[in-house]
Parts: C-alpha cells; structure tokens; sequence
C-alpha cells in the first residue's frame, strides 16, 4: 500500500474542499482507498492532504490525470509536480 502526502497550495480552502469532496467517489474508483485532509490552525488555506492506493503509479495516474488536473486548476488548488510514497510500520512485518 503506497501513502501519498500532497502538501497543495491553494487560493482558497473552500474551494478545495468542494474539488477534494468531489473526487473522493473517484478515488474510490481507480483504487484510491483512505484519504485524510488536515488544514494548518494558523493558515486555513495551507492543506496537507494524505490518501492511501495500492500502487504509487496508481495515484500518479489519478492525481495526473486531465479531468483531475482541470478540477484542480479550476478551484486554484497548485499541486506539486511529484508525488511521493510513504509506507506504515503495519506495511512492514
């Protein structure tokens, strides 16, 4: 299992927040499978953004896919350009 944390910038947090909810039901179909959003106390429009799938070319191909990359540009979310995997200590026995 491959966690990915997306640090975004973004305009405005509710704006992302109505995007990131849209894309939940599409994550869920391409393999996306726990996804956790926190928002910085001190500035509300700093997320950090943590979802879980099965490979990291898994969420390359969702988070770079182009009905994803428009939705993200339309709601002025500035992904990074890479995406990183992370395992837990329960992935490694």
């Amino acid at each position: 299992m491959a966690h990915v944390p997306i640090l975004p910038a973004v305009d405005d947090c509710a704006a992302w927040t109505v995007v990131s909810d849209a894309a939940a039901d599409i994550r869920k179909d391409t393999g996306g499978r726990h996804d956790q959003a926190l928002r910085d106390a001190c500035d509300p429009d700093r997320v950090a953004h943590v979802s879980a799938w099965p490979s990291l070319a898994d969420a390359r191909r969702f988070f770079q896919s182009p009905p994803w990359v428009r939705l993200r540009a339309e709601a002025g979310v500035h992904a990074p350009e890479s995406l990183h995997s992370h395992t837990t200590a329960e992935d490694h026995p």
